[in-house]
């Protein structure tokens, strides 16, 4: 039987807090402040705490099911507990300072989602995880590149500080439905005991004999076959209500900054679009053409937000500017006119 999420989340911090730096500490002082004075952690914080405690300790994986640093440029390759030794998932780490996890661009004009995939492509698989050691992020590459769930583990640890008891942490987490649903989430995708239900399921299925066993006329016999069925049913329910409760939380905030130009920028982004339309399309002199032109510019406007391709945007108001026969059309702002 899985572990209920407040052990999953009771066994990551204790994981968390197993791991000390010879040189600044524990692992909640390590990560307090400003963690660029860490410089290239990346590799210490792959090998000792990544795979030596919070993937042991805290995921439940057997140190002989992670492979560190494979031969593909893959940092941590999780296989399957079992003699098949079938990977299942991969873990692209960063160092501790290195920044948004999810939009920073790399050397190799990659983001760290975008790196992860390409890995995951190559192995065959779909299931992952970013992280610096601290913050995770959790991958369904086969459904998006944006996350399933994200954790910070310095915030579930000081959540739970003190907290030993299975009840005692879920009446914290009750609090943090946040930490809560993404723990969920994270224990659905990468726990190790998944793997371990799944090799049970599929040896059963291999079973010939298993089609041929009395039939379940006993009380006893059907009530274990349900309660088996009860059990995972019950934790994909949990998973996908996890789910929706996160993609409706991520929604909102979307919602809510795109009324504004950007999230630095608090401006109502309609009414400047507007302006900024009438302003490139003010020097087209034959009225009906000019508003042919703030037409075409609002529907370019509307897929651009769809599809964010900048140089589809450029080349679309060119084209309908050719296309309604104006002539030297007034470049939008921001890039000049291809």
């Amino acid at each position: 039987m899985s572990p209920s999420f407040t052990t999953f989340a009771l066994r990551l911090v204790a994981a968390l807090r197993a791991w000390q730096d010879p040189l600044h500490g524990p692992a909640l002082a390590y990560f307090a402040g400003d963690l660029r004075r860490h410089g290239g952690d990346e590799l210490r914080l792959r090998a000792a705490l990544v795979r030596d405690h919070l993937l042991q300790q805290g995921f439940g994986y057997p140190a002989e099911t992670l492979e560190l640093e494979a031969a593909d440029r893959v940092d941590l390759l999780l296989y399957a507990p079992g003699p098949e030794r079938r990977p299942v998932a991969l873990i692209e780490t960063k160092r501790s300072g290195f920044g948004d996890l999810l939009t920073t661009r790399q050397a190799s004009g990659e983001t760290p989602p975008e790196q992860l995939a390409r890995y995951a492509r190559l192995r065959g698989l779909y299931l992952g995880a970013l992280t610096n050691g601290v913050q995770w992020y959790f991958f369904d590459l086969a459904t998006s590149l944006q996350p399933c769930a994200a954790l910070n583990l310095l915030d579930l640890a000081l959540l739970l500080e003190g907290i030993t008891s299975e009840e005692g942490a879920a009446a914290a987490l009750a609090g943090r439905p946040d930490l809560a649903n993404a723990l969920v989430v994270a224990q659905a995708l990468l726990g190790a005991e998944k793997w371990q239900a799944v090799a049970h399921y599929q040896q059963e299925l291999r079973d010939a004999a298993q089609f041929h066993a009395q039939p379940l006329v006993h009380e006893a016999q059907r009530t274990g076959l349900l309660n088996q069925i009860r059990e995972r049913l019950a934790l994909l329910r949990d998973t996908i209500l996890a789910l929706f409760v996160l993609l409706e939380r991520d929604l909102a905030t979307f919602e809510a900054l795109a009324a504004h130009v950007s999230a630095s920028d608090p401006r109502p982004y309609a009414p400047l679009l507007a302006a900024q339309i009438d302003l490139v399309t003010q020097a087209v002199p034959d009225v009906a053409q000019r508003t042919a032109l703030r037409t075409a510019l609002h529907e370019i406007c509307l897929e651009f937000a769809q599809q964010g391709d900048t140089d589809w945007f450029y080349s679309a108001y060119a084209l309908r500017a050719i296309v309604l026969q104006i002539k030297n059309p007034t470049k939008p702002p921001g890039r000049r006119r291809p």
